[in-house]
């Protein structure tokens, strides 16, 4: 179940988009919504591959509205770093070997995400991750 705003009026459609019920009052809607709530396998296999299909399409935009929000640079950044790895993979996987200019390059694409996105480049050694708790 969903709903949406239309001027004045909480609609609540069901998984198939029918309406169940229009109302002005949102507090109605929330409270059919938490006692209606259905676990995966209280759910028909069409309702719970529409679920699935409705979550997988939200994901979908909140990724493409991310990645429009990122400059140029950083969109290059990803796009050749993300190339990179796929070379560098595809030759682990086929030649159970890695080549040094793999290496380099896969340096290059460290240093390239973490310039764009500010993250530390420290080295492994001296690298301090601020979600760890000190003791």
């Amino acid at each position: 179940m969903y709903f949406t705003h239309y001027k004045t009026k909480y609609i609540l459609y069901d998984d198939m988009g029918r309406v169940v019920i229009s109302t002005s009052d949102k507090r109605i809607i929330k409270t059919i919504i938490e006692r209606t709530k259905m676990e995966d396998w209280q759910m028909t296999p069409e309702e719970r591959s529409l679920k699935y299909d409705r979550e997988q399409k939200e994901r979908e935009d909140k990724r493409k509205k991310g990645m429009k929000s990122l400059i140029k640079a950083q969109r290059r950044a990803l796009k050749r770093s993300h190339d990179n790895l796929r070379k560098i993979i595809n030759d682990i996987e086929e030649m159970n070997d890695l080549y040094l200019s793999d290496v380099a390059e896969l340096s290059k694409c460290f240093h390239d995400i973490g310039n764009e996105f500010l993250l530390d480049n420290s080295s492994y050694w001296n690298y301090k991750d601020p979600d760890d708790a000190e003791e």
